[in-house]
């Protein structure tokens, strides 16, 4: 029996994702103001940049998505390390990792990753369907 991919995942993925590059774009904007030019800057500029690609992907629904957004976790959560250890805590950079940590479990608990493969697998099957006949 295959499982459907109901409204209820959907919106699961949309709004996550919507929020979590909101979150890593706030957490982008607090970096870019309150910050001066130092490598570890630039590092963090790339971590909240790949976060906020990798939450738009999972809005889109994107089959790779729930990875990049572990992968954004772990490197939001080295980079809340780095930022507690010079001795600057912000809330929002906080807020972005437990985010992360928060969407991980979902994803996995409502099984939207096997969601997004087989969605992906029908479109791919309905796109080998329709390619002979156009």
């Amino acid at each position: 029996m295959k499982q459907q991919f109901t409204e209820r995942h959907q919106n699961i993925c949309i709004y996550a994702g919507i929020f979590g590059a909101m979150i890593a774009a706030t957490s982008l904007i607090q970096l870019m103001k309150y910050t001066n030019s130092h490598w570890l800057a630039y590092v963090l500029l790339s971590v909240y940049s790949f976060g906020i690609a990798a939450f738009i992907l999972l809005a889109m629904q994107k089959t790779y998505a729930p990875v990049l957004i572990i992968i954004s976790t772990a490197l939001s959560m080295i980079s809340v390390a780095f930022i507690m250890i010079t001795g600057f805590y912000s809330l929002i950079l906080i807020l972005h990792f437990l985010y992360g940590v928060a969407i991980c479990i979902v994803l996995y608990m409502e099984n939207i990753p096997g969601y997004l493969k087989a969605q992906a697998l029908l479109k791919n099957e309905e796109a080998m369907a329709w390619r002979g006949k156009l």
